[in-house]
């Protein structure tokens, strides 16, 4: 059989069966730090199809190897379907997951019987080939757009954004230790106690007894992970604005390298005076090599995978059901701060910059106060999808606060003991949504999702730089501009809202 022959007896399943990962690249492309696991799952995928396709052969010998291809390729674009389902059947007014998984499995069957239809006909099969075709050329385009545009990305561009001066080289001999936690979504504690009714100052009291500053008033400066790491890993906001902007997005940006392990003008300043970097649980470091200094508990599936994973009706069966599945998997790793505890004592040699992204107590919610795991865990990746009544999510979040907690002050304790001058920063990217209020058009609420942690222990010359509103573009403007003993060049705080397909500045 000629290679021409078998692009037309199974171009229909190459072009549906590609189609969920070429689409998958385009939505996730700013944050795909590499392409193996995606090209490893599709290649696997998509092979299986194959040998599906041929068992069917010979147990239909009668249906046409084009036909069965059509069916195999409509079903594995069904297969990984399973979240626009899940869209609609909230649209509709369902809500538990037994109607999601009712939902897809009814979809699938229609998929497949539409196949079995349309691969009896040859003209109605072009057709189909035409869709294909369309769907996956929509994404490459994107794609390729994407690649060959250039466009401003900084305001401020420099990578001394402090001053003229260098640390002399004396005084790097004797550079303090950075300890950067990130808790995701940890909201500020005027939203805990206004909305979740729950007090923190214990927490933030024993901050302050440890030599921090709380920034009480702080705010993210995007709601969003991607920017606000990037943003505030690269001493400079993400620009443009306006109308549209946001589909001019270039995931070529060196303001993302961050966010996928790879150097930012923070990582490239504290390397060019001697740091040694040691990563923690965030996007890039369990995706990209970068043993010995990578503290990312081990997984049976990358993040890559997990969300590739989320795109099909197994990861609704897992969270009505299977949840064991996924802890035994690792896909929780992310969420604890016990492995970074752990390793602190050997992160050498000094001086050392610790960039620990904890994903907590970002949803789901798997934490008790005593830090133990909930028999049942909600696997949604967004509070607000939870579909527990709003009274015991926001209960569940307080309670995952409270473990972290307490192994955030265990850290901290660590720390000082081990190295009292160390500079630590504890933040979250951006806050939470609150469960049970609806934001939209209601300017006030959409503020609260950037009402984020913040609180620094600096040196105590440095102690006056921070300020309550400070945002986080100036976190490293200030400590870099403390280490290297210049004035810190501050940025205006700034918030971006995402709205319409475009990044809206809020007053």
């Amino acid at each position: 059989m000629s290679v021409k022959s078998v692009v037309k007896l199974l171009g229909p399943y190459f072009l549906f069966s590609s189609w969920p990962f070429i689409s998958f690249w385009d939505h996730n492309k700013l944050e795909i730090a590499k392409f193996d696991d995606l090209f490893v799952t599709a290649f696997a995928v998509i092979s299986v199809g194959l040998l599906l396709i041929g068992g069917m052969r010979l147990l239909f010998p009668g249906l046409g190897i084009q036909r069965i291809g059509l069916v195999v390729g409509i079903g594995i674009a069904t297969l990984f379907s399973y979240q626009v389902v899940v869209a609609m059947v909230q649209f509709s007014g369902g809500w538990w997951g037994i109607y999601y998984l009712v939902g897809w499995v009814l979809s699938f069957l229609i998929a497949v019987a539409i196949g079995l239809y349309v691969g009896k006909d040859h003209r109605k099969t072009q057709i189909a080939v035409i869709v294909g075709a369309t769907l996956v050329t929509i994404p490459v385009l994107s794609l390729a757009w994407n690649a060959t545009k250039t466009q401003e990305i900084f305001r401020t561009t420099t990578v001394n954004t402090l001053g003229t001066e260098s640390a002399p080289d004396n005084q790097q001999a004797n550079l303090p230790n950075i300890y950067y936690f990130i808790l995701d979504a940890y909201a500020r504690a005027d939203v805990l106690k206004k909305y979740f009714t729950y007090d923190n100052k214990e927490f933030l009291g024993a901050l302050e007894s440890e030599g921090f500053r709380i920034v009480t008033q702080s705010h993210s400066n995007y709601a969003g992970t991607l920017y606000s790491v990037s943003t505030t890993l690269n001493n400079a906001y993400y620009l443009p604005s306006g109308p549209g902007s946001l589909g001019r997005v270039d995931p070529q940006s060196p303001i993302f390298d961050s966010i996928k392990g790879r150097p930012s003008v923070v990582f490239n300043r504290l390397r060019e005076l001697g740091y040694t970097i040691y990563y923690a649980n965030h996007k890039g470091s369990t995706e990209t090599n970068c043993k010995p200094y990578c503290l990312t508990g081990k997984a049976f599936l990358s993040p890559l995978q997990f969300e590739l994973l989320r795109m099909t009706p197994v990861y609704g069966v897992l969270n009505e059901w299977h949840n064991d599945v996924m802890r035994n998997w690792g896909l929780f790793n992310q969420k604890s701060l016990d492995p970074v505890i752990e390793r602190l004592p050997s992160l050498k040699p000094d001086p050392v910059f610790l960039f620990a992204h904890i994903l907590s107590p970002h949803s789901p919610l798997i934490y008790k106060q005593d830090c133990t795991e909930r028999q049942k865990v909600e696997l949604q990746l967004e509070i607000k999808d939870n579909k527990l009544p709003a009274a015991t999510t926001k209960q569940h979040y307080v309670e995952e606060i409270m473990c972290l907690n307490s192994r955030v002050r265990d850290a901290i304790r660590r720390i000082v003991k081990m190295k009292p001058n160390a500079i630590i920063i504890v933040q979250s990217d951006h806050g939470t949504v609150i469960p049970g209020q609806d934001t939209k058009g209601d300017a006030q609420l959409i503020k609260l999702r950037f009402a984020n942690l913040n609180a620094l222990r600096l040196p105590n010359r440095c102690k006056s730089y921070v300020y309550p509103t400070m945002s986080l573009v100036n976190t490293f403007r200030i400590v870099l501009g403390c280490i290297e003993r210049n004035k810190p060049n501050l940025l205006p705080d700034r918030i971006f809202h995402i709205e319409n397909d475009s990044f809206v500045e809020l007053p």
